[in-house]
């Protein structure tokens, strides 16, 4: 266990429906982590969570049994040592047991574009059980964890509690992006009110998590289509930055399936593409990525026979 660790273990946490509330440094290698989550019905289970190597927890070993004898909150050690009579795990152990494969069966479907597009228009495609916006939300969190290479979570029932955007996701280097969809018959028209939830969930992330893997990259923005203009939508754009001095990124449902076909076609060049430039601009196309796997073709990076 070491302090470079803490990042990694924070976005486990993360990724597996945990909210941090703050965290403890108690020493450079030890932490005590206070965090909570929701069960399906809405109430909130506090943990206090205790990581480091055992030579530098003993000094603290009373403050967490004081913790753990409150009973408000539900004690966990990790490290290499441990407290009887609480659960613990070495830190391979923990990860393991909040690990798990990530969700990628819908990105494999040849319909996918279809789908996302009747999705993003609050159409429930035939075949399909569910709400439309419950499904865009969930299939494209599927589609930008299968083109970054990395992993994202869907909040679900717990932005009825916090306000929380629809998920995150993390890319194979720690960028974090924000996910927002929006499922409207008409097309999404971005209005002063989406800005400010879209800037409170920003803000509210970057103070919690920016200290561990730093600030917000993107919100995305996924829906049927966009009503205002490149023009309104920059203006838009320019006053989220100011808000929270984050990227606001718009792409079509249609074009987000587009892009996962096309991934899945030059899967070997995934690593390469410049994520990060593409989900900097206003929107983003297949047309956007095309190019962008064309320039690296070109480039040499992949030997076509």
């Amino acid at each position: 266990m070491s302090s470079e660790q803490l990042p990694e273990l924070v976005r486990t946490l993360l990724l597996s429906g945990f909210h941090l509330d703050r965290i403890q440094r108690l020493m450079p290698a030890t932490a005590i982590l206070h965090m909570h989550s929701f069960t399906a019905f809405g109430h909130s289970l506090p943990f206090v969570l205790l990581y480091g190597p055992e030579e530098v927890l003993l000094p603290h070993k009373r403050q967490f049994e004081k913790l753990a004898e409150g009973g408000n909150s539900f004690p966990i050690t990790i490290g290499t040592c441990s407290i009887e009579n609480i659960p613990h795990f070495d830190i391979k152990q923990f990860f393991r047991l909040l690990g798990g494969p990530i969700e990628s069966r819908i990105v494999h479907d040849d319909t996918l574009s279809a789908l996302l597009n009747d999705l993003g228009h609050n159409r429930l495609p035939e075949g399909f059980v569910g709400e439309p916006n419950d499904l865009l939300e969930e299939f494209s969190k599927q589609s930008l964890q299968y083109v970054l290479g990395g992993q994202g979570r869907r909040y679900g029932r717990d932005r009825s509690f916090e306000k929380l955007p629809d998920g995150v996701v993390f890319d194979t280097v720690g960028t974090v992006l924000l996910l927002d969809t929006k499922a409207y018959a008409e097309g999404f028209p971005v209005s002063a009110d989406d800005l400010r939830r879209f800037s409170d969930y920003t803000e509210r992330f970057n103070n919690q998590y920016s200290a561990y893997f730093g600030r917000v990259h993107a919100l995305i923005v996924v829906s049927s289509e966009f009503t205002q203009t490149d023009r309104q939508l920059t203006d838009r754009r320019n006053e989220f930055y100011g808000r929270c001095q984050t990227a606001l990124t718009f792409i079509k449902a249609e074009d987000l399936g587009l892009i996962v076909k096309l991934i899945r076609e030059n899967v070997m060049l995934r690593p390469a593409v410049d994520w990060k430039r593409l989900f900097s601009q206003l929107t983003v196309s297949v047309g956007d990525v095309s190019n962008e796997i064309q320039r690296l073709i070109k480039d040499g990076m992949l030997r076509r026979n």
